[in-house]
């Protein structure tokens, strides 16, 4: 089978891709240089798990991290496999986007809106200041929600060209947070926190039901 499965669409993988691309194992981590590959076993394997394994297009996820990749991916896939339905191909972020809205509806909740330029809301803060310091607030914006900091650790936080980052975090916030919208890493964090923690994980078992195949090119 896997022999008919390469010569039928032409696919030219060296023994270690054709291992990767055929692995039973639960969880399987390629890693390699940019160019080695890792995309066309990718797309290989969502083909293996389709036609071979008989998976539905519907169980498959493939998640990137920017909207170019996904197309790049998505076409490729579509190029090579073209009698086989195409899964799902999102960025990391829209499908956190798609989580969040998902529990809103479910919660019958008003879906927030992306906030898709969150230096204009800073501008808006601390009117006068250069661009480079706004970048620099971003930045730290960034970091204390992806790494979860404390009130205590956010207080500690300086940037050259404020007063206080601590309250214009908590501004910020504000801002987004009166007019229902959230930025990229709200996006983040809220879908790992409606995973660990809303209804008993509830929605992290809905969501594993649905895509039973993951894959993740970052």
């Amino acid at each position: 089978m896997i022999k008919d499965f390469i010569k039928q669409y032409n696919l030219n993988l060296n023994e270690q891709q054709l291992s990767a691309v055929t692995t039973k194992e639960r969880k399987t981590l390629l890693l390699s240089v940019p160019g080695s590959g890792k995309t066309t076993v990718t797309v290989a394997r969502i083909g293996y798990l389709l036609k071979c394994m008989k998976a539905n297009a519907g169980e498959i996820l493939t998640l990137t991290f920017s909207k170019s990749a996904a197309r790049e991916m998505s076409d490729r896939f579509t190029k090579v496999f073209d009698d086989l339905e195409s899964p799902h191909f999102s960025t990391i972020h829209s499908f956190c986007y798609m989580v969040i809205k998902e529990h809103c509806t479910q919660t019958k909740r008003p879906v927030p809106e992306l906030e898709r330029y969150p230096q204009g809301v800073l501008r808006a803060i601390l009117q006068g200041v250069d661009a480079l310091v706004l970048n620099n607030v971003h930045g730290k914006i960034s970091h204390v929600k992806n790494n979860d900091l404390s009130d205590e650790e956010i207080r500690d936080i300086k940037v050259e060209g404020i007063n206080s980052f601590y309250n214009v975090y908590q501004l910020y916030n504000n801002m987004l947070q009166r007019e229902n919208k959230i930025d990229f890493d709200d996006m983040l964090v809220r879908t790992w926190e409606l995973f660990e923690h809303v209804n008993d994980n509830a929605l992290l078992h809905q969501f594993r039901n649905r895509y039973r195949y993951i894959n993740i090119d970052e």
